[in-house]
């Protein structure tokens, strides 16, 4: 509707402008001899759909929004909170101290990543 409106709006009032010039919108040429006239009135209709629509989309807005339940805290009943439960404690696979294995490190005993070994010779060297 508001496209339709908006559509409305333009062609009134530029041809109702275009009346006092040697141009016309081709699709109001059949109105010429009821220019300005003709085409203040269309823009004055284009105007009232315009207007009705964004009216009508705001009511729609409100409703939506009343019919929402209010977020938590804002309800009637005050929000509770529970007491905190401690959960038992899992046994965990590796010792306290160490850490677990993450990817990509080497893990304790190993080479770190690009250096030689013992009895690795490198390239180049004899």
């Amino acid at each position: 509707m508001r496209a339709f409106g908006g559509f409305l709006i333009f062609a009134g009032f530029v041809s109702a402008i275009l009346h006092y010039t040697d141009f016309q919108l081709r699709i109001l040429m059949w109105s010429e001899s009821m220019q300005p006239v003709l085409g203040i009135g269309l823009g004055v209709v284009g105007c009232a759909i315009v207007g009705a629509s964004v009216a009508l989309q705001k009511n729609k807005e409100a409703k939506a929004v009343q019919a929402l339940p209010p977020p938590p805290g804002y309800g009637a009943a005050p929000y509770q909170q529970q007491p905190y439960q401690q959960q038992p404690q899992q046994q965990m696979p590796y010792p306290p101290q160490a850490q677990p294995p993450q990817y990509g490190q080497p893990q304790p005993g190993q080479q770190p990543y690009g250096q030689q070994g013992y009895g690795q010779q490198g390239f180049g060297e004899r």
